[in-house]
């Protein structure tokens, strides 16, 4: 993998090529290595997920994480970041997972965030690779801790490698389908010295990732400064769904807008934003997409005017056809639900009023192993 800082850890080993004899010459064969590929978010498989918990946000995320461990299937591998055993088992007291399980202690206070800290690729020869970013120094010390779960989670599991990048990325910069890796014009506000520009982010991640990539927005204006995976779905049928704050406005109304601009102020949240500039960063990236040929559809998203906060359906989790969307108990979740329904998922709502709040919800807090 060109220019990678790489450590492997687990299970690992050397192919050693065979030699064939055949007619009078010789002939050297040697076994190709196994090629790595991004684990694709739809269809999704949950059989083996990850999650954290931090006691200091069970408010938070109590609601949610309710309706996640009801909407796992029975047999997932769970695993459960947290900072101690006693954390542990407060955790599995509370929403009672899936039988199998495990707690992975850090040491150290960490944040719900699961999702951040690294992106699953496969090899061909079943090796997991957990693709992590570079060690940042975050403001908040359990920002910083997350960090180290991919580690653990490799110390403590077989067949699993750390592959550590030099840039700068966060899981959610990241979604596949089968046959395509989106990511977006972020990544070159991120790394502006590696990346200069969108074909550079492309080309790296195309050779490290195995797939072809597209690079949504020919800058980080024409894209949110969020993560791709808070604005945009691959849908298992081939077609992509996006956020549009235009089809949310529109569906809601001036009095609907009125009355949601009223509960977010009495939830102590920001308000709607309306300005052009931001309607242009969702609009743009479908435009792209219509334009690259591919089927856009668009799922109402109201965004708030700090930048981050999102009352979005795209960030949610695939198991096979079954779709785990944010809810939000708002008229646009019906909405966002049928549009979904109408593409062949069976929607499961995941309320996420409680910890949207903090810039996140369902695929934010609930990674693949």
């Amino acid at each position: 993998m060109n220019r990678l800082s790489t450590l492997v850890r687990g299970a690992g080993g050397v192919l050693l090529g065979a030699l064939v004899v055949w007619g009078a010459g010789l002939l050297v064969q040697c076994a190709q290595p196994a090629q790595t590929r991004i684990v694709p978010d739809s269809p999704g498989d949950l059989s083996r997920a990850v999650i954290h918990y931090d006691p200091r946000a069970h408010n938070a995320v109590a609601a949610t994480y309710h309706a996640l461990m009801a909407a796992l299937p029975p047999e997932t591998e769970l695993r459960v970041v947290v900072e101690s055993q006693d954390h542990f088992e407060r955790f599995a007291a509370a929403f009672h997972p899936p039988r199998s399980t495990r707690a992975v202690v850090i040491g150290k206070p960490v944040t719900t965030w699961s999702r951040d800290r690294y992106t699953l690729l496969e090899r061909t020869d079943g090796t997991r690779v957990l693709l992590v970013p570079p060690q940042k120094t975050e403001i908040v010390p359990a920002r910083a801790h997350d960090w180290l779960a991919p580690w653990r989670i490799a110390e403590a599991a077989g067949n699993i490698e750390i592959v550590e990048t030099e840039f700068d990325f966060d899981g959610g910069d990241l979604i596949a389908h089968e046959d395509v890796v989106f990511a977006d014009a972020n990544l070159v506000r991120k790394n502006p010295d590696l990346f200069p520009n969108p074909a550079a982010v492309a080309q790296r991640l195309t050779a490290l990732l195995g797939q072809p990539v597209v690079v949504l927005g020919a800058t980080a204006d024409d894209v949110p400064h969020h993560h791709i995976g808070m604005y945009l779905t691959p849908l298992p049928n081939g077609a992509v769904a996006v956020g549009s704050p235009a089809l949310a406005f529109e569906l809601l109304g001036p009095e609907g807008l009125e009355r949601m601009a009223a509960e977010l102020a009495q939830d102590g949240l920001p308000a709607i934003d309306f300005r052009p500039e931001t309607a242009h960063r969702f609009d743009a990236p479908a435009r792209q997409l219509e334009e690259l040929g591919y089927r856009v559809v668009r799922l109402p998203l109201l965004p708030l005017d700090d930048h981050v906060t999102f009352v979005t359906f795209n960030n949610g989790v695939f198991h096979g056809d079954r779709f785990l969307m944010p809810a939000y108990g708002t008229s646009l979740d019906a909405d966002a639900a049928q549009r979904l329904a109408d593409e062949g998922l069976t929607v499961v709502p995941i309320p996420v009023r409680d910890i949207f709040r903090h810039h996140g919800s369902v695929r934010c807090l609930l990674n693949r192993l």
